[in-house]
């Protein structure tokens, strides 16, 4: 019954691991959208004084790089609090796998 025992949790402990390495996957991967729909702006901004000549491209181009901004550091911050978060749950399970 020991072995039995042994091999249940040797397996629960496998799949915790597995869901925790698809979530730090997935918050990775939510990082990339963050950074790539930040580039997009960016690019969106530097394709209006290029691309066209508008009356109101300066303002046009100052609120794109403005969002392209803030979309990369919301980003980032998201990306870092989730990290943290993880992290301590990785560190709880950890323990309690110990005991």
């Amino acid at each position: 019954m020991n072995t039995l025992d042994n091999k249940i949790k040797d397996d629960l402990v496998l799949r915790e691991s597995m869901a925790l390495q698809r979530t730090i996957m997935a918050n990775q991967r939510t990082l990339l959208a963050y950074l790539r729909t930040s580039m997009y702006f960016l690019i969106a901004g530097l394709s209006i004084s290029h691309l066209m000549k508008l009356s109101f491209g300066l303002p046009l181009e100052i609120v794109l790089f403005s969002f392209s901004g803030v979309l990369f550091i919301a980003g980032i911050f998201h990306y870092r609090k989730q990290q943290m978060h993880m992290l301590l749950l990785r560190n709880k399970y950890a323990r309690g796998h110990k005991q």
